[in-house]
Order: C-alpha cells, then sequence, then structure tokens
C-alpha cells in the first residue's frame, strides 16, 4: 500500500500539474478530516487513499456525472504452499535424429498444449547451422522415467524475425502457447545488451500445416531485459483487473544489469491481433504493448534474500603490484588476497542480505485449480549447503565473488579459495561455489491488490520465499538438492490443470555428447 507520504507527493504533483483541480484537494482534505476524526485508529495511507476516491466520486456527481462501479475483487482463494508439491520424477528428451533434430545446448524453453487428449510439450532445440535461431519441437509427453517421442518439429518459429540494436544472438528465452489466439508465444533477449537498449523481444507464431507464421516482435512497455524471458497465462480473475491483459512475463538477471531485474519481476500485457505490425530498432521510442507491473525488482530495489552466502573480494582487484602482478590471478588464493609478489594484500567480504548477481528466476506458471492458486516463479540461488561444507574452507560458507578463472578451465577461486567448478569457471565473470533450486509462490489476491493500485508491485513480498524444491515431498527420488551446472538452469515451466502437473524444464542435465535438457514433472494438490 502506498505511504501517506506517496499519496500526498502525488496529490501535490497533480496540483502542480494542473491535473488535479483546487476543488477535488479541497474535497479530499475535508473527507480525510472527516475519515480520521470519526476513526483515529484508522491506517493513514488506508484513509487517505478512501479520501481520494470519495473526493472523486463526489466531484463527478457534483459534475451530474456518475463514476463507474469499482470491479469486485476476485474471489478469495488459499495460496498454494511448498506442502501440496509432490515431486514424480523427470522425462528425457528423444534422441537426436541427424540432420532433423538437436536438442543439445538447448535454453530449455518450455510450454505445451493438451492435443486429443494427450499432454504435448513445446520444447526449444539448438542449431549449429544458423547459429541461435534455435528450432523449437512438440514433443509427446509419455511419463516420468521415459523418453518423450518426437511429433513435429516445427523449426524457427520466429521465421528469422529476432532483432536487437547490439546483434549479438538472440535465444529464445520463453515459450507459450495461448489457446485463445491458438498462436505459440515466444520471447527472447540479446545475451550481452550493456547497452540497455530497448529492444523489441515478443512475437507470436501460427502453427500452420505448412510451418509457422511469425507476427512481431514487438516491443513492450516494459524493458526487453525485465520481461524477455519467462511467459505465464494469467487466471480470468486478474484479467478482470487488469482491463483485459491475459498474459505476463518477466525475465532472470543477465548482461547489462542496471536494466535487469534483481529477483522475481512480473509484468501483464494483452497479446497483439494477428497482422500487427512488428517494433523497428530505427524508432526505439515506440511501444506495441503496454504492460502493467505486478511484481517490481531493479538494481535500486533488490529482492531480499536470507544472509547465509557472503560477498567476497580483492580490495585492490585490477590494480597491478610494482611487478606487473594483479591479486585476483594468483594461482594461490589464501584469504590475504595478494599478488604472487606478496604485494597489494587484502580482501572483504560480508553477508548478502538481497539477491546477488548469480540469483536468477527463469520459469513461471500460474498454478490454479478448484481449491487452491498461485504464481510459481522458479529459480536458482547461491546457497550454503551442509552437505558441501568441505568446500567453503574454514569461513563455513558459501562465497560469491567476481573474477578470473586463475587457471582456465580448472581454477576460479574466489580470495579465499573457494573455487567455482561448476557454474563459469572458464571465464572472468561472476563465480559461486554452491547453488539450490528456489520456489517463489505469490498469492493471486497480492496481484490483484496491486492491479488495483492499492499497493505497489516494488518488492512485493511472496508467500513462499525461495525455497529449495529438494525439501518438497517426492514420489521416489527427491529433486536434486545441488543445481549441477550454469546459470538459468530452469529453462520453463508450463502448469497442466487437468492433471494438475507443473512442468519445469532443466538445461544441461542429460549427456549424450553434448548436454541437453530434462523435463520434471510435480504434482500440485490445489
Amino acid at each position: 500500500m502506498r505511504t501517506p507520504r506517496d499519496v500526498l507527493r502525488e496529490l501535490d504533483r497533480l496540483l502542480a500539474a494542473r491535473e488535479v483541480d483546487p476543488t477535488l484537494a479541497a474535497l479530499t482534505g475535508h473527507v480525510l478530516g472527516g475519515l480520521m476524526a470519526a476513526n483515529p485508529d484508522m491506517d493513514e495511507a488506508l484513509a487517505i487513499d478512501q479520501a481520494i476516491r470519495m473526493a472523486r466520486a463526489t466531484a463527478a456527481q457534483l459534475a451530474g456525472v456518475v463514476p463507474p462501479e469499482p470491479i469486485p475483487p476476485p474471489t478469495t482463494h488459499p495460496v498454494i504452499t511448498p506442502d501440496d508439491f509432490t515431486y514424480l520424477g523427470s522425462a528425457t528428451l528423444p534422441l537426436d535424429i541427424s540432420g532433423q533434430t538437436r536438442f543439445g545446448y538447448s535454453t530449455g524453453a518450455l510450454s505445451g498444449r493438451v492435443v486429443d487428449g494427450a499432454i504435448h510439450l513445446f520444447v526449444t532445440g539448438a542449431q549449429a547451422e544458423t547459429g541461435w535461431m534455435d528450432p523449437v519441437y512438440e514433443l509427446a509427453w509419455t511419463g516420468v522415467g521415459t523418453r518423450c517421442t518426437l511429433v513435429t518439429s516445427w523449426g524457427d518459429v520466429t521465421c528469422g524475425l529476432r532483432v536487437s540494436a547490439a546483434g549479438n544472438s538472440l535465444p529464445i528465452k520463453g515459450l507459450l502457447w495461448d489457446p485463445q489466439s491458438e498462436r505459440l508465444c515466444w520471447t527472447y533477449m540479446d545475451q550481452y545488451n550493456v547497452a540497455g537498449s530497448h529492444d523489441p523481444c515478443l512475437g507470436a507464431s501460427q502453427l500452420l500445416p505448412e510451418g509457422p507464421r511469425a507476427d512481431g516482435p514487438w516491443r513492450l512497455a516494459c524493458h526487453s531485459m525485465r520481461v524477455g524471458g519467462y511467459l505465464v497465462a494469467l487466471p480470468e480473475s486478474l484479467q478482470a483487473l487488469l482491463g483485459g491483459m491475459r498474459l505476463g512475463a518477466g525475465a532472470p538477471i543477465g548482461s547489462g544489469n542496471a536494466t535487469s531485474p534483481w529477483g522475481p519481476y512480473f509484468s501483464a500485457f494483452d497479446l497483439p491481433p494477428t497482422g500487427t505490425p512488428p517494433d523497428s530498432l530505427a524508432d526505439p521510442a515506440h511501444i506495441t504493448i503496454p504492460t502493467t507491473n505486478l511484481i517490481y525488482t531493479d538494481i535500486d530495489h533488490r529482492q531480499p534474500r536470507t544472509d547465509d552466502v557472503d560477498e567476497c573480494g580483492w580490495t585492490h582487484y585490477g590494480e597491478p603490484d610494482s611487478k606487473g602482478a594483479e591479486p585476483q590471478h594468483n594461482p594461490v588464493q589464501d584469504g590475504t588476497g595478494c599478488t604472487v609478489n606478496g604485494e597489494l594484500c587484502g580482501v572483504s567480504y560480508g553477508p548478502f542480505t538481497t539477491f546477488t548477481s548469480v540469483d536468477v528466476i527463469s520459469a513461471g506458471a500460474f498454478v490454479s485449480g478448484p481449491a487452491k492458486r498461485g504464481l510459481v516463479l522458479i529459480g536458482q540461488m547461491a546457497k550454503t549447503l551442509a552437505d558441501h561444507a568441505a568446500e567453503y574452507g574454514d569461513l563455513g560458507r558459501c562465497h560469491v565473488w567476481y573474477g578470473p578463472a586463475q587457471e582456465y578451465g580448472v581454477r576460479k577461486m574466489c580470495a579465499h579459495g573457494q573455487n567455482d567448478t561448476r557454474y563459469g569457471y572458464s571465464a572472468t565473470g561472476p563465480g559461486v561455489t554452491t547453488m539450490a533450486s528456489a520456489l517463489f509462490i505469490y498469492a493471486a489476491e497480492d496481484l490483484a491488490t496491486v492491479a488495483q493500485g492499492t499497493c505497489s508491485p516494488i518488492l512485493l513480498p511472496p508467500t513462499t520465499d525461495a525455497v529449495n524444491l529438494h525439501q518438497v515431498a517426492h514420489d521416489g527420488q527427491p529433486f536434486p538438492q545441488l543445481v549441477a551446472h550454469g546459470i538459468c538452469t530452469f529453462g520453463g515451466a508450463w502448469w497442466e490443470p487437468a492433471s494438475q502437473t507443473l512442468f519445469v524444464s532443466e538445461i544441461h542435465a542429460e549427456w549424450q555428447g553434448e548436454w541437453r535438457p530434462i523435463v520434471h514433472a510435480f504434482r500440485v494438490a490445489c
């Protein structure tokens, strides 16, 4: 909810801009005084909001205009919790057919649809001949413990339309089958958008017998680095509060962090009709798709997190000593932070209390049933895990740092000697020792209050905060405790309501000559 200061500042701004006349301002003050006098214990922010609404209604009646009836809030449903989840297991993807299919190094973007009662999944593949113009395959889900079968290879569903100002690789990051328009929606992001260009990032394709026919890409009002990732279908109750906006999007943190989310992010929008012209790079100010933020984080508003991991660094990072050596390149990192010549010593470390640069949300779905519902967002976070205590050394906690590989492919150590051997140890960049899956759940009613304008989307609190999926019930083997490979490990999620199954893809999970995704399945009692 807005604070009294926020509301009063808004009223002052509107008065200065002549968007609110003095009569309305006087009415607001009069109504507010009456409300507070009648109920001194009333929350001040609530009283100010109510006074503004009552003043506007009074002014409209005086002018002979009847204000529209407010949209009633959606019927309250209990929110789902991790206790409602049961991990069923995973399935692998079809083996590659030479010259026809390839799943290696896929982003794992995932969606699905039901065809004649059978569950089909859409999953991205890889295609070396065209770089990142990754194909989309439609697969038949055959159950956990099996290998899915190929139904259709749709090829590049974007039909070569992806563009960005920087011209870097443009992998598909999100898929969503929209049954209303019978189109497959897709998002993409420039992998190295350090300039922060607001690129088009969304398109939609008809899947026709002769092949895909694509529209877009379009630019959303929210920056592409914030909505060029996971796609979610919204329930009808939220659509009504959002003026018919049917879909939502978010994204993981990426290069160009200044424009990225730093935690969960979710913005609602509606899909343009078939035939809507694409947005051009030549006109970066043109926005085709309006958006409404429901969950908001950024570099200045970072998602809070448990303080079980430490930020680690060299006091003199990047500084050459008397012989030209720099401390971060020392092949022996022992907590002193010195160069190989024993100079420029010094280290820093302390607990993170907000999202780190390796904490990401990369998959989402709205899980809804007759009894419970909630927005599910899934990602991975740096985590201190008791089973991996030997990797942390004497300090006993997982570290997150930025630095180079001291020995390419073998050692990428922090100043205290922890080694990133899992998540990007071959290049200069963020390093981390251990990561775990992170489940966030948001109540539909909380999203509704944001949609109605009575609550801010900034750092909206989740009802389930970063729970490791390893902790949920399981039918057989538990979900892995440790995220084993890479960043953005979870490529996508899709909710199938009839079977109450949540599908989640994991990249780099099966080795068949190259790393390929698998698909996990969870039953959610709702």
